[in-house]
């Protein structure tokens, strides 16, 4: 029966270490609502689950606290895989991000295991023996103001993260250019003030065509595709910047 307990035991934490393996293969490699779940559960639920194994090793923490603790941990070690890509240069990529995020959780689970280890070797000889706490419930109270300061800061996180969206800077802003159905080319103003462009379009290299315009916030222009030619290749440049700011090749 103790070997029952213990295998159940090691499993909570090495189902968690290979679902955050699979979720890191669905985020490099699966699209769409796919990626998007695995890679929550990789960021937001994962490494503060297995971080709270190795914080408390053989002993469970109440129920609530540990919810509380989940979302904040796991912002905490997924801020320290993106400091490690980007001191690295590693890139921002699915691949990278999740593949570091998958190395932590093992990290996590390592530590729990050994932690749980050195407490089965029980308390040291002449060591205190713990003295139950008074009242019927024993720590409820503690349990409740250490998670207040935890609450307080995924709050904020949140705020800031809803501010961050909310207010974004002029560079993030973007205009989008493409091609509809019917071929025609299309510019669709995303920045955040009335802003110039100027098209142009070249026909096996030589210039056939350069229009200047002005879209305000939301505003789309629609061109007709120049015909002719092998390869065709349509410049889009904002204001009086040197360099295209959007290019297609057809």
């Amino acid at each position: 029966m103790g070997h029952v307990a213990r295998w159940v035991r090691r499993g909570r934490l090495v189902g968690p270490v290979a679902l955050a393996w699979a979720c890191a293969v669905v985020v490099a490699v699966a699209p769409g609502p796919a990626r998007f779940a695995a890679g929550l559960l990789l960021a937001l639920v994962l490494p503060g689950w297995l971080a709270i194994a190795a914080l408390y090793g053989r002993h469970r923490p109440d129920p609530v606290l540990a919810a509380t603790l989940v979302g904040p941990l796991s912002f905490v070690l997924t801020a320290a895989a993106g400091l490690t890509v980007a001191g690295f240069g590693w890139g921002f990529r699915p691949d990278v991000v999740g593949t570091l995020l998958a190395v932590g959780c093992v990290v996590m689970c390592a530590i729990a295991m050994l932690r749980r280890r050195h407490a089965r070797t029980g308390p040291a000889v002449g060591a205190a023996t713990p003295q139950p706490t008074r009242g019927g419930v024993p720590g409820v109270a503690r349990v409740w103001w250490a998670a207040v300061p935890v609450l307080g800061l995924t709050v904020l996180l949140l705020t800031q993260v809803v501010t961050a969206t909310r207010h974004r800077t002029a560079d993030s802003y973007y205009t989008e250019f493409g091609l509809d159905a019917s071929g025609a080319v299309v510019v669709h103003s995303a920045e955040s003030t009335p802003t110039r462009f100027r098209l142009e379009t070249y026909v096996d290299g030589a210039l056939r065509r350069s229009a200047g315009f002005e879209l305000r916030p939301g505003e789309r222009r629609v061109f007709p595709t120049v015909e002719g030619g092998t390869r065709v290749e349509i410049r889009l440049y904002r204001a009086d910047h040197p360099e295209p700011y959007r290019r297609l090749i057809r």
